[in-house]
């Protein structure tokens, strides 16, 4: 019986520029579908916390003041409060 060993092989560069390419093309492409699957996991987890904020009553305002205190006391953060239309009404009728 016959054995043939090889011990070093030697790829050309052109070759070795066009694996290490797809080598680099496929972590691309994994770390593309990971992250739109984490994505996808967020955006179901944002909308379960819209459905639950929607069915407690006033849950939306503690969300708003929970953020709002997040901000912190810093001179450079500039707080805009949204009022809605029917509140903006009110005080038009109360003129």
């Amino acid at each position: 019986m016959n054995a043939i060993k090889i011990q070093d092989i030697e790829v050309p560069d052109d070759l070795k520029r066009i694996m290490s390419r797809q080598a680099a093309a496929e972590r691309e492409k994994r770390a593309n579908i990971i992250k739109s699957e984490g994505d996808k996991e967020a955006a179901k987890n944002l909308a379960d916390a819209a459905r639950m904020m929607d069915k407690a009553k006033g849950a939306m305002q503690l969300r708003t003041l929970q953020t709002l205190d997040g901000l912190g006391p810093t001179a450079s953060n500039t707080v805009v409060m949204a009022l809605p239309v029917e509140v903006l009404e009110w005080f038009k009728k109360g003129r």
